[in-house]
């Protein structure tokens, strides 16, 4: 036996490839068995035993606690380990000598003091004898050996592993400098492992131990004695406890029966067939308890009106939606509960909730509560080092200051490590960086080998894990940062080790429609039934067909915009059909042009074979959804439901060419068997083998079509409530600039924040949003609530006031002033930072007494003008990130003057036309091309509104390397339209404020009108 010794998670041998390797090399030396220990932590144990379990080797978890190894005999001592993991992780007393002791669990120590210790309380632990080659560790190790035998203890050799092979020791010195925090050149000497820390085979260990041969003899009898056996994929659903009298099934159906007559009236055979059928399969499969641990979750939510939906396949269930579980109809958008659930499948269902984010952390706290605190833990999700985070760890490693690897990290892409080079290579922001000569040429070499391993532990986005038994039983478990409870396992060994894993997602668009549907019924007086809105609504569905939908979750990218308007969508099930449409399967099989030509009329619909107009007659004959492949199959292979389920997941990203294969066979014969000639079966299946792969459920483009018509229909009836929750909640796809710049365009007034009028969020007055003080960078919540509690006695009138009363300290006071939020009190802003300043360093006094006091400051405060609107704007950016009074590009329009300029909204003048446009960059997205680089996607905004440019390769090469910052941008291109959707081809582009190249300029096509005769005076920002 080997004894893997992996340290931390910084380790060499961490993450499942590197498992891999490590049981591809005991495989290769011929081994039967290999044990893993973490330090401190069991994090990699289950993916470790699967891989070793695949390749015929039998897999040893431990750990190493305190500097002791502990492995586990079997599933009782796996639980032991589990358990004082989590102890040593949560009590601040804990001592391993205190707390180890059973029979289940080997102790491997060369630590006397506890071995006499462990004897004592009558634990027998084995005797580690560990050495390397050099002769000081032999000559300790075999004092250790000697001293063991004379008291009969068993000495085992072992062999600490840290990296695979002699030479990574180089890499692993780097990463424990990154775990350290230090540089390598002042690592101390127990921070790194022994340069013979390596994967030695038997061979070798055999030649390491030759003196002492009962070492290794004791090794394999331990290898022998764990028989460690864990059962995966068997669901464990903790018990769910129904009222008396009522089993789970029989409160199962009762609950759901209740929600079926209200929601269905009359009750239709049809209703109560598919009703009776779907909770006979959750019985059969034994899912009943997780179904009433949802609906149990969901009502909880709902009776204290925390917005809360299930999404995704859920909501092809009935059964989930009249448990209230999910708001989509199954009937009305025709879905198919097999989708979901079926006989042929025994994997646990998956129901992700979608909660109000500002209160997700309410219902979180109940399934704590409701389910045992003992039971209960976020999941875990492993942090892993990608291109910039690990030049930017190794290069602190290497010694390079914050502003050398500044210049180096920013120009890397968010990509991963493993080909940095190469990509560096094709990237134009790249392209001043000598990746030849040291110390970037190693920093990068060590970057690229280290990409994927594990950086940190963080907490998943939603996951909650329920266990039937304390959690303890299955998984070890520690505190995150912030102190909640979290598995030292991700999502995947939770769901292999059958556990309950539930995703409590927060959702910001359900705290927007909840927020604004209050602040309309507190600003208007008017009541929203949200879920009951007119579809379709002439405002609504005209701000959808034009693609105005910035702000709407889901139909607010460039590509969602353009798409809208190329379909006309102006309803809900548009809006569904347009969400699926953009996905990649209906992309890249061509069913997207061939649904929008036919749609518009354009084209004719045919169907391959007559009995697909009835179940695509609704989509023109073309495949949109994954639920569509069920239906093809259905009615054209005669397949049931659960075949063609099974069908339709085989085809996924996944797919095995065997099982693939041996499906296409199936479907063509039972197609040809239903009376299909078999090249209109082979053309069919060609078509669904397409689209397969990347389609889209329907279920889950349901919810969100939903969810994304309700927040159009706020926006074209309540544009400032709901942009005001928009920007309060974070709620979008864009910076808050973006948002305040959409509503300018709308009518609305923004005003900037006010100390005696703003809340934390922004606020609507009238017909105006005021900036809230989420907005001032620095401030912290527990100053902004100070500050909002200490004006309600009385408002503030100068700054002395606000820093006194309010408890606002020098830096905050600065930020509100630089913002605007101080002028109120009806001073320039020169003023006001005087007074601060004086404030700042204890002011001028007058025999003793303060100099400002409410009753002076204005006596006392000096003369003269306030700053430019240019300086003011300059001082607003800084403390804000955005402005609240005008657009930052006119900060630039004196460089503009003289440029023959088009404006977003005048692109559609000028199809196949060059023109020069300018804008402020808002949004980037990067593109591979196999075998012909990169190109780039930009979304601009001007005065007018929103474009897009796009930067082929040759382009993007040539100017890439100018997008350093937001801009603002000349640009200039060929206008290309294509049904609807404008864009600017470009050929030039350069920052505004240097010339622009004069080359090609002579083709601009000259512009409708000038830009600047055509903004108001007050846009104009004037200079210094």
């Amino acid at each position: 036996m080997t004894h893997l010794h992996v340290h931390s998670n910084h380790s060499l041998l961490n993450g499942t490839a590197t498992f891999r390797q490590l049981v591809g090399r005991a495989v290769e030396y011929g081994m039967k068995s290999l044990a893993l220990t973490d330090t401190g932590g069991m994090y990699g144990a289950i993916p470790f035993y699967q891989t070793a379990k695949e390749a015929g080797l039998k897999p040893i978890l431990g750990v190493e606690l305190e500097g002791t190894v502990l492995l586990a005999r079997n599933r009782e001592g796996y639980a032991e380990l589990c358990r004082l993991v989590t102890a040593c992780r949560l009590e601040e007393d804990f001592r391993l000598a205190d707390s180890v002791g059973s029979e289940d669990v080997f102790v491997l120590t060369s630590e006397r003091r506890l071995i006499e210790e462990l004897t004592a309380r009558g634990v027998r632990p084995l005797v580690a004898i560990t050495h390397y080659e050099d002769g000081c560790s032999r000559a300790v190790a075999g004092r250790l050996r000697d001293w063991a035998q004379e008291r009969g203890m068993r000495p085992v050799a072992v062999n600490p592993v840290y990296f695979l092979e002699p030479d990574h020791a180089r890499i692993h010195r780097v990463l424990s400098a990154i775990r350290c925090n230090a540089t390598v050149d002042t690592l101390a000497g127990d921070d790194v492992a022994p340069p013979g820390a390596w994967f030695r085979s038997p061979e070798e260990m055999a030649r390491l131990y030759a003196d002492w041969p009962e070492t290794l003899a004791n090794a394999e009898w331990v290898a022998e004695q764990c028989e460690l056996d864990l059962s995966f994929g068997t669901p464990r659903f903790p018990a769910f406890n129904p009222p008396a009298g009522e089993t789970a099934f029989s409160y199962l159906w009762k609950v759901a029966f209740e929600g079926l007559k209200k929601r269905y009236r009359p009750l239709a055979p049809a209703v109560m067939q598919r009703f009776q059928h779907e909770l006979d399969v959750i019985d059969t499969l034994g899912f009943v308890p997780y179904f009433l641990i949802v609906w149990d979750i969901v009502r909880y939510a709902r009776k204290r009106g925390i917005p809360i939906v299930g999404r995704g396949s859920a909501a092809n269930s009935l059964v989930a939606h009249v448990l209230g579980i999910t708001r989509v109809d199954p009937f009305k958008y025709d879905l198919y509960f097999e989708r979901f659930l079926n006989l042929s499948r025994s994997d646990c269902p998956d129901i992700d909730l979608d909660i109000c984010w500002r209160r997700r952390d309410n219902v979180i706290d109940y399934v704590y509560r409701r389910y045992g605190e003992e039971r209960v833990a976020m999941i875990a999700t492993f942090n892993t080092f990608k291109a910039r985070s690990a030049v930017r760890e190794v290069a602190k490693a290497f010694g390079l200051t914050e502003q050398e690897i500044r210049a180096i990290a920013r120009r890397l892409p968010h990509y991963r490590a493993h080909d940095l080079r190469t990509v560096a290579k094709f990237l134009p922001e790249c392209r001043h960086l000598n990746l030849n000569e040291e110390p970037l040429k190693s920093i990068v070499e060590i970057s690229e080998f280290i990409d994927g391993f594990p950086r940190h532990l963080s907490i998943h986005s939603g996951g909650v894990v329920i266990a039937p038994e304390p959690l303890t039983r299955f998984v070890p478990l520690q505190r995150a940062t912030k102190g909640l409870l979290i598995t030292q396992y991700d999502m995947y060994p939770i769901k292999d080790l059958g556990l309950v894993k539930m995703d409590l997602l927060g959702h910001r668009s359900l705290t927007v429609i909840d927020e604004t549907i209050q602040n309309i019924r507190e600003n208007r007086g008017i009541a929203i039934d949200i879920e009951r809105l007119p579809d379709p609504d002439g405002l609504t569905g005209e701000l959808i067909r034009s693609g105005r939908t910035i702000g709407c979750f889901q139909i607010e990218s460039p590509a969602m915009r353009a798409l809208l308007q190329n379909t006309c969508a102006d309803t809900t099930d548009m809006l569904i059909k347009t969400l699926s449409l953009v996905r990649p399967g209906p992309s890249g099989s061509g069913m997207k042009k061939r649904f929008i030509a036919r749609h518009a009329a354009r084209e004719e619909t045919v169907y391959l074979h007559p009995a697909l107009q009835r179940v695509l007659g609704d989509t023109y004959g073309v495949m949109l959804y994954q639920e569509d492949i069920l239906k093809v199959a259905n009615v054209i292979a005669g397949m049931n439901l659960a075949e063609a389920d099974s069908l339709r997941r085989a085809m996924g990203k996944k797919r095995s060419p065997t099982t693939l294969a041996n499906h296409m066979r199936l479907f063509l014969k039972k197609a040809v068997a239903n009376g299909v000639e078999a090249p209109v079966a082979e053309a069919i299946w060609e078509l669904i083998s397409n689209f397969a792969e990347y389609s889209y459920c329907k279920a889950h483009a349901s919810t969100y079509g939903e969810i994304a018509y309700q927040c159009t229909y706020l926006k074209a009836h309540f544009p400032a409530e709901f942009l005001s929750s928009v920007l309060s909640n974070r709620g979008g796809f864009y910076h808050p600039a973006v948002y305040i710049e959409e509503a300018r365009r709308l009518g609305i007034e923004m005003r900037p924040p006010d100390v005696n009028r703003s809340r934390f969020g922004y606020t609507v007055e009238g017909e105006a949003i005021r900036v809230g003080f989420v907005e001032v960078r620095g401030m912290s919540h527990g100053v902004i609530e100070a500050l909002q509690q200490a004006r309600k006695t009385a408002p503030f009138e100068n700054v002395t006031e606000l820093c006194r009363r309010a408890g606002v300290a020098y830096a905050d006071a600065q930020a509100l002033v630089h913002s605007g939020a101080c002028d109120g009190f009806g001073r320039p802003r020169p003023a006001l930072l005087w007074e601060l300043e004086m404030l700042g360093k204890g002011g001028p006094t007058e025999e003793g007494a303060p100099l400002f006091t409410a009753g002076n400051v204005d006596a006392l405060l000096p003369g003269g003008p306030d700053y430019s609107r240019k300086k003011r704007s300059d001082l607003e950016w800084t403390a804000l990130g955005l402005t609240a009074t005008t657009h930052p590009i006119a900060y630039y329009l004196p460089a503009m003057v003289g440029h023959a300029l088009v404006l977003s909204s005048d692109m559609l003048c000028y199809p196949e036309r060059i023109v020069m446009m300018v804008g402020w960059l808002i949004a980037e997205r990067r593109v591979g091309l196999k075998g012909r680089g990169c190109m780039k996607f930009l979304t601009f905004e001007d005065l007018e509104g929103v474009f897009e440019a796009v930067l082929f390769p040759e382009a993007y090469q040539r100017y890439g390397h100018l997008l350093d910052s937001q801009g603002p941008y000349f640009v200039v291109g060929k206008v290309q339209l294509e049904d609807h959707y404008c864009s600017l081809i470009v050929s030039h582009l350069d920052q505004v404020g240097r010339r622009p190249k004069s080359r090609g300029l002579s083709e601009i096509t000259p512009p409708m009108h000038w830009l600047l005769p055509n903004l108001r005076e007050d846009t104009v920002i004037q200079a210094d």
